[in-house]
């Protein structure tokens, strides 16, 4: 069994791997990212989910992938149907 500071070291190694030249590029269009985990890092290294599909909508539909807005916009009318639907509104 590793030890903690083990444990925390092999956690900073991968993350390093992972955000590794990502740099600025958090900051644009998740669809032109060569890798999914580029696509979904924001710039403090958190995970951001319309970023991860709007780049798994244009792998699976080359040309025609949803734009972080449009995945985004679409969360959200879900989430309010969900909460219309919950108060029976």
């Amino acid at each position: 069994m590793k030890s903690l500071s083990e444990g925390i070291d092999a956690t900073r190694q991968t993350i390093d791997r992972l955000t590794a030249g990502v740099g600025d590029k958090a900051m644009t269009d998740p669809r032109g990212a060569k890798t999914l985990g580029e696509a979904a890092m924001n710039a403090d290294g958190s995970f951001n989910g319309a970023r991860a599909l709007s780049w798994l909508s244009e792998a699976l539909n080359p040309g025609k992938g949803a734009s972080e807005a449009d995945v985004q916009r679409i969360w959200d009318e879900t989430q309010a149907k969900v909460r219309a639907k919950a108060t029976g509104v």
